[in-house]
């Protein structure tokens, strides 16, 4: 792998395309990768993008619009029922061995 090259650029044009939200942070919170589908759902849902995963998850689990968007929330798993007709879960992974810190995926669960 290319520390400087084309490798990590593809990586990260690679994530930039999934469907799904992703956040990678370190055990502080500060993000270290948010692809473009995690932007674009914090925007959706809270007005604004996070470049810290607790912050975000503290805002989303705070999260009180039953209008717009119905919450269900358990220890590390948020499902969201939009009123547009959507549903979305947002889980948060522990990260563990020599990677301190949490993932956060957001995925369309729409059936």
């Amino acid at each position: 792998m290319c520390i400087g090259g084309g490798t990590i650029v593809s990586i990260r044009e690679g994530l930039d395309r999934l469907p799904a939200g992703l956040l990678f942070a370190h055990a502080d919170g500060s993000a270290a990768l948010v692809n473009i589908a995690m932007l674009h759902f914090m925007e959706r849902l809270l007005g604004r993008q996070y470049r810290n995963a607790t912050v975000f998850w503290e805002d989303l689990t705070a999260l009180n619009t039953p209008a717009v968007v119905e919450k269900i929330v358990q220890r590390d798993a948020v499902l969201l029922r939009f009123a547009a007709g959507d549903a979305w879960l947002v889980q948060r992974i522990p990260l563990t061995g020599v990677l301190n810190g949490w993932q956060i995926t957001a995925s369309c669960v729409t059936e």
